[in-house]
């Protein structure tokens, strides 16, 4: 007769950062191959984010008030920016939230006041889709918009927006030191800087030290992307490398160097400053750049990349986290929120936590833009969408509800052993705290069966009389406020 001994496996903390490295033998009883739209809260599952369509505030100094805004073209929204300035008409700062629709023209909306109305900037209707940037034109804070194929449009609030057509066209731009860096698009290895008199300057002249000038990189590292103003130089991200600008001689010459070369394609565009260090997207993980070293952070989620997130993927800091808009193969037949739909591109929301290296994953979002916000009394995280809901914009919330869709919460770990692979198990049952209705699936090497768990506010026992070699678990939650805590796990173990 077999004799048999009591274990208990007990999960304290579920982590929520996917572990596809180990084999799923290996892996721990906290640890899980995929999640989403959950989050850990002191050892407890609970709800993660969600989004709800965006309002703002009528007043600088109260919340009292909020006004929703008035979509009535019905306009998909791809990007969005922020423009400070200081209106000479009002005396005073103003800020605007500015869109770009599906249609490529610009749309924006005063933050603080009465009007719900978006209002289209002018009629001119770009070729490509624009990049922005924020600077000064003699004395007045101004936003100029480039595309590859369209002259830089410049705005200045109180006045109507006009076209600098001496300007070259350009593909990414930044402001560095009183002078605007640029990518010009008919010579994708040519960086091009403006005059430090006035960044509306693009002509050469013999004064070196105000002139503007360009500067070359063709050195097989791939088309440049994006520029990014960081520390003392701007750097350059390429499909397979970063490049570094750097000023010598006052500020009048400019060389530049390869700092970085990456076997793994590069995901130019979600390449975003994060405080001290800059993070980007590979295809083979997330990374970090203080300046000087790049190191790759994490690759967990990289693992189940989807292919097209090199166009799609975007990303932003925020509130000390970065968001990831992003496309992952979850791998289970199932389809929530925006995966319904047949044009949706990204999939998932994760929030991540540069200084604990956690995160969280909320399924269903499809995200095309994100735009923090810290201005006056507002600080929210402003989302544009891709989907049908895109027609309006969104912002994020703690939730867990797409606009007033519940979102499914799943959590699925390893295999477990117990640490013994040939040797048989009975699992007898599970004790745990759920608040609220979820289902426990068990599944083992001979057979998986799912229990239906009732809410209770106490501890409760669920008798399972399941028999294998290996067990794993998943818990299913489509309840608005899950509530599931330290669940303990009871067998009998052959010896």
């Amino acid at each position: 007769m077999k004799k048999y001994k009591k274990e208990r496996l007990t999960i304290k903390n579920f982590s929520l950062v996917i572990n596809t490295k180990s084999n799923k033998f290996d892996l721990k009883q906290e640890e899980t191959i995929s999640t989403f739209n959950f989050m850990v809260d002191k050892g407890v599952l609970k709800k993660s984010c969600g989004a709800e369509e965006l309002t703002l505030p009528q007043h600088k100094t109260s919340l009292q008030e909020l006004r929703k805004l008035n979509y009535s073209g019905l306009i998909r929204f791809t990007k969005l920016w922020r423009y400070k300035f200081f209106s000479k008409h009002n005396q005073d700062y103003e800020y605007a939230l500015i869109a770009l629709g599906s249609n490529n023209v610009i749309y924006f909306i005063n933050m603080f006041g009465y009007d719900d109305t978006i209002y289209t900037l002018n009629e001119f209707v770009f070729q490509e889709t624009p990049n922005a940037i924020t600077f000064r034109v003699n004395g007045e804070d101004v936003i100029g918009f480039c595309s590859p194929s369209d002259s830089l449009m410049v705005w200045y609030c109180d006045k109507m927006p006009y076209q600098v057509e001496s300007a070259p066209k350009f593909s990414s731009i930044c402001l560095h030191n009183q002078r605007l860096f640029a990518i010009d698009s008919e010579k994708n290895y040519l960086v091009r800087y403006s005059s430090n008199l006035n960044p509306l300057d693009w002509s050469t002249s013999s004064v070196a030290v105000t002139s503007a000038g360009s500067i070359e990189l063709n050195d097989y590292k791939g088309s440049l992307k994006n520029l990014i103003s960081f520390q003392d130089n701007v750097f350059v991200f390429r499909d397979f490398g970063i490049s570094k600008i750097s000023s010598y001689s006052n500020y009048s010459k400019f060389s530049a160097t390869n700092i970085f070369n990456s076997s793994a394609k590069v995901f130019c565009n979600t390449a975003t400053i994060c405080g001290t260090d800059i993070f980007f997207l590979c295809e083979d993980g997330l990374y970090k750049f203080d300046g000087f070293n790049v190191e790759k952070f994490d690759d967990s989620f990289a693992k189940v990349f989807t292919k097209n997130n090199e166009q799609t993927a975007n990303t932003t800091y925020f509130d000390g986290k970065l968001y990831i808009a992003c496309s992952l193969n979850f791998d289970d037949n199932l389809t929530i929120g925006c995966e319904r739909e047949v044009d949706h591109k990204n999939n998932c929301l994760i929030i991540y936590d540069i200084q604990t290296k956690s995160y969280t994953i909320t399924r269903g979002i499809d995200i095309s833009c994100m735009l923090g916000i810290k201005d006056e009394i507002i600080s929210k995280l402003i989302l544009s969408l891709n989907t049908s809901l895109g027609t309006k914009l969104w912002q994020l919330t703690e939730n867990g509800l797409l606009d007033e869709e519940v979102l499914p919460k799943v959590w699925v770990g390893g295999n477990l052993t117990l640490g013994e692979f040939d040797k048989n198990k009975i699992l007898k049952e599970v004790n745990l705290i759920s608040k609220t209705d979820c289902t426990l699936i068990v599944s083992t090497d001979k057979t998986s069966k799912e229990y239906p768990i009732k809410a209770d506010e106490n501890l409760q026992r669920v008798r399972i009389n399941l028999t294998g070699k290996f067990f794993s678990f998943k818990f299913l939650s489509t309840s608005e406020n899950p509530y599931i805590s330290t669940p303990q796990f009871v067998f009998n173990v052959e010896e």
